[in-house]
């Protein structure tokens, strides 16, 4: 493969969605880079006793109990199979769904040379995070657990990390981490979290909930590590070091995965709920490093069927804590599922994510104290993003095929709208009362962008209509004086999708200014912002008839061949 000189692949390369199918069709495959050997070998009797960690590294386990020397020479949380239900049928069992999503494409990313960020994750020696000093708990063992609280602000029976009352400084020396480490994870907590969710700091799931577990449990602790470094990277692209570590965190990632599915352990909703949470960190990476090649959608692709498993399950009595990281991941996942295409014609199958009922009908959440993670300003506006979707796919068809405007189509257009017309903003949580003002106007911006996406959706590929073009830009006018407010207050985690909407159908140079300038001014430092405002500045100068509100994004995406998610 030719790639851009400022483009390299990392070590490990590929998509979650290839994981899977490596795991399942090949889960030998270094066995066979090498011709077999005609020595013969002495047999012997390979066993499955031994403690969980060893085997998931691939190491001969003593089964000394309850901590196996390798465990504790390596400081590493020893877990034993009998301590996990055995219920519930393995995720291997059912990879033909799983793989069914995913392909073997390399995918090509910014970032160093595959040489310099090469990790050996078998090493016996190789460091890994630090055991907890109190409590050898695993990160699913915490989401199991049944009887305690996950509060980050307290340190009790395990420890639980809290910015306020744990030095960055323990995490310097810890096993498989960088001196650079800290940083990342300091970067986390004050700057990417605060983009992540519609929440303060103190309400944020992406620290409350996220951090306790990933201080626990390596790999949720690598994903978060390597999101943080791809914000930085965005923002400071000359920091090499910092590349290096946010490479290597994210190698790892994939390759925790990759030994996670390789594991004969049930897939237990636990386990489903911890695998669910990596990967939704994965699909936030893809973004903020500005992947052009749609991997954020490989991830959600896989992600889906981890969500179906965890709604499809009963977590009857679970613990309070156990609730609110469902809830958490669900909400994550259906605005990742909803938001992330914002043009969604893609021809190709591997680049488009099923609406499930429970993305299309999202009152199932307000049941989670987590609501409000994204949809607090309106959840029912979100459910019209995949209704008008699907309108819009059967115009285009009804316009391929030379068909007039059906009965059927007119009569949903007629309710979508009347419902977006008629939609009032609910005022927002007690925690966030002091930003009520800003709740009212993202729920405005959204009706406003989802009234553009609706009155396109009838025009089919083009809008030639003066009628159509003139009402699209009393919408326009409507979001503008709207996002930057919206850009200073909590709610800029969710102003992408209102903004590139309003921003495909702008025809006025200085509207295009004032836009361009709210993009540049916004000091995120996220790369999937620079990339909206990219794709945006590609309409407006492409002559191309088509190349108009949002079905313009698409055929200028298709011409030159990048897949942006824009969440």
């Amino acid at each position: 493969m030719n790639l851009p000189r400022h483009r390299v692949k990392p070590h490990l390369s590929t998509s979650s969605t290839v994981i899977m199918r490596n795991s399942i069709e090949h889960p030998s495959i270094s066995d066979n880079i090498h011709p077999p050997s005609r020595k013969r070998k002495l047999r012997y009797t390979r066993t499955r006793t031994g403690c969980l960690t060893c085997r998931r590294r691939r190491k001969k386990c003593d089964e000394k109990r309850p901590f196996c020397i390798g465990c504790s020479r390596n400081s590493l949380a020893c877990c034993w199979p009998d301590d996990l239900s055995s219920d519930v049928q393995d995720l291997e069992e059912r990879g033909d769904l799983l793989t069914a999503s995913w392909d073997s494409t390399q995918v090509s990313y910014h970032g160093l040379s595959p040489t310099s960020i090469r990790v050996d994750s078998s090493d016996s020696d190789a460091p890994t995070l630090p055991a907890l000093p109190i409590s050898h708990a695993t990160g699913l063992e915490l989401l199991e657990e049944t009887t305690d609280r996950w509060d980050p602000a307290v340190v009790g029976r395990r420890l639980v990390w809290s910015p306020l009352n744990e030095s960055l400084s323990s995490l310097t020396s810890a096993p498989r981490l960088k001196p650079t480490s800290p940083q990342l994870l300091r970067h986390y907590i004050e700057r990417t979290a605060d983009f992540l969710a519609v929440k303060q700091q103190r309400d944020n799931p992406f620290v409350t909930l996220v951090l306790p577990l990933a201080y626990c449990d390596e790999l949720l602790m690598h994903s978060v590590l390597a999101l943080s470094g791809s914000h930085i990277c965005g923002s400071e692209p000359s920091l090499l070091e910092i590349q290096q570590a946010t490479w290597q965190h994210y190698d790892m990632t994939l390759t925790g995965l990759r030994l996670e599915l390789q594991n004969h352990i049930p897939m237990s909703h636990s386990r489903s709920l911890r695998l669910l949470l990596v990967l939704i960190m994965l699909c936030h990476f893809e973004a903020i490093s500005g992947n052009r090649e749609g991997s954020m959608i490989h991830h959600l692709r896989a992600s889906r069927h981890l969500a179906l498993r965890i709604t499809d399950s009963n977590l009857g009595n679970g613990c309070k804590d156990q609730k609110d990281l469902q809830g958490f991941a669900l909400e994550v996942y259906a605005y990742l599922a909803l938001t992330a295409t914002i043009a969604p014609y893609s021809q190709s199958d591997n680049l488009k994510v099923p609406f499930d009922s429970f993305v299309t009908s999202l009152s199932h959440l307000q049941q989670y104290d987590t609501f409000g993670t994204f949809f607090s300003c309106g959840y029912d506006l979100f459910e019209k993003i995949p209704a008008i979707s699907l309108l819009f796919a059967r115009r285009l068809c009804e316009k391929q095929e030379h068909r007039d405007c059906s009965e059927e189509t007119t009569s949903i257009y007629e309710e979508l709208l009347t419902e977006i017309q008629n939609w009032e903003s609910c005022p927002p949580v007690s925690e966030m009362s002091a930003w009520a003002v800003e709740h009212a106007q993202t729920g405005e911006a959204y009706r406003h962008a989802l009234l553009i996406y609706l009155k396109a959706a009838m025009c089919g590929s083009s809008i030639d209509n003066p009628k159509i073009i003139g009402e699209l830009q009393v919408h326009v006018d409507a979001i503008l004086p709207l996002l930057d407010p919206i850009w200073r207050s909590p709610y800029k985690a969710i102003v992408i999708w209102p903004s590139v909407i309003a921003g495909s159908c702008i025809l006025r140079n200085d509207q295009q200014d004032y836009l361009r300038s709210l993009f540049e001014l916004s000091r995120s430092g996220m790369a999937h912002v620079k990339n909206a405002l990219e794709l945006l500045d590609w309409l407006w100068t492409d002559p191309d008839r088509r190349a108009y509100g949002p079905f313009g994004l698409h055929v200028v995406m298709q011409q030159r061949g990048v897949n942006f998610c824009l969440t």
